[in-house]
């Protein structure tokens, strides 16, 4: 496997042969600031907004060996007799491409599995800056998101909501999903293939699904989703990723689990809080700096993710780093697409360092919320309805009522 690291900046390539072959060739990793590779490399590397990108590309019936060198350096490729070289240089002289035929390759390193340059999968997994922490929600909307949001009001903290657009044909989701908006959340898109495998689906049908998925936010908000999380599957489902980032969008890794789906304790050891803590104290023990983190939670009822934001957010401001949606987050300016089957991409009012965008957060009171318009999604979430049924028990209750009002 060939694969394309960036740590603090810093462009890093690697073989993939066996141990024998890597001695005699006395191969070591090469690192080099993006700035010293040619424009094209540099803006393929920039392109993903991935601070981490793995190239998993398809076997070949060839060897393909990339060395980085500098402008200044010689490039020395060997080859033997039976070998048919292909060498690409860049105009500066850093990228070196040799590829070598199968008979070569036997001489060479039999163990290997050659894997061609393919252009790598895009995803988000830590911010670009570090103090910097975006809190991102999943799956919703749910009974909860009003009071998540409202309790991230409170804090003066924006965050970012992966929406289902499966829950949007529901009023009262479709409503919450404007109002996150309108309040200033980045909205992203949630998108789950049928039965988690697309390999049913044919590449038009999957382009249509996902197509579709993000209309639905689109006529909803006005501005195409670009920021897309998968729903989790045991096994990526790369066909998918490929297809989402053939079609402009992003998609969203994590590196702060807060495992709130584990329904765990609000304070104390362990607890979703406790992880928030222990993970920013121990980066800074390590590195002797702080870090930057991209958060999953899971919007949900049946979650800690509604209980302990209040603690979340007094941790973040107690630790010093600062909350931030996915587009502060990436120093992205223009966080949405101009539409879903679009590639351009746009800002809104509330983008970053557009004159509404907002980024911090101020520690809030613990005291518990008082009741409000959005009571009655608890009381009905209480006794084990959810939301998504919620309406058809309203309508039950009606027809009973008005039966009894007959009667009398």
């Amino acid at each position: 496997m060939f694969d394309l690291g960036i740590v603090d900046n810093t462009f890093t390539e690697y073989i993939d042969t066996d141990e024998e072959y890597r001695a005699m060739i006395g191969y070591k990793p090469v690192e080099k600031p993006i700035e010293t590779f040619p424009p094209s490399v540099k803006e393929l590397v920039q392109a993903t907004l991935a601070p981490e990108t793995t190239l998993i590309p398809q076997p070949v019936q060839a060897t393909s060996i990339i060395k980085a060198v500098s402008a200044s350096q010689s490039a020395s490729i060997h080859q033997t007799t039976n070998a048919s070289p292909h060498s690409i240089k860049e105009d500066s002289g850093t990228i070196i491409m040799n590829m070598v035929t199968s008979s070569t390759q036997k001489s060479l390193a039999p163990s290997t599995t050659v894997l061609p340059f393919r252009p790598p999968v895009a995803q988000v997994t830590e911010c670009m800056t570090k103090g910097q922490i975006a809190l991102t929600y999943s799956e919703g909307p749910s009974d909860v998101t009003a009071k998540i949001a409202r309790q991230l009001n409170n804090a003066d903290a924006r965050a970012s909501f992966f929406i289902n657009s499966t829950w949007l044909d529901m009023q009262q989701y479709a409503l919450v999903t404007e109002n996150l908006y309108k309040d200033g959340h980045l909205i992203g898109m949630a998108y789950r293939v049928k039965n988690d495998n697309s390999k049913d689906m044919t590449n038009e049908e999957l382009k249509h699904d996902i197509i579709k998925n993000a209309r639905v936010i689109e006529n909803l908000i006005g501005v195409a989703p670009k920021y897309v999380r998968l729903h989790y599957t045991k096994e990526k489902d790369i066909r998918v990723e490929r297809t989402l980032t053939e079609l402009g969008f992003v998609t969203v890794g994590y590196n702060l689990d807060s495992q709130d789906y584990l329904k765990k304790n609000i304070t104390g050891p362990n607890s979703v809080p406790d992880i928030y803590s222990k993970t920013l104290k121990n980066f800074k023990e390590k590195y002797n700096e702080k870090g930057s983190f991209i958060s999953i939670h899971y919007d949900g009822p049946h979650s800690s993710s509604l209980d302990s934001i209040g603690h979340i957010v007094n941790t973040i401001e107690g630790e010093g780093y600062m909350m931030v949606r996915l587009d502060g987050c990436m120093n992205d300016e223009k966080p949405y697409k101009k539409s879903s089957e679009s590639k351009e991409y746009i800002f809104d009012q509330f983008s970053y360092k557009q004159q509404n965008y907002h980024q911090g957060q101020k520690f809030v009171n613990m005291d518990p919320l008082p009741n409000g318009d959005d009571a009655g999604s608890k009381s009905a979430s209480s006794l084990g309805v959810s939301g998504r049924d919620q309406s058809s028990l309203f309508m039950m209750l009606l027809v009973a009522g008005t039966s009894i009002a007959f009667c009398l």
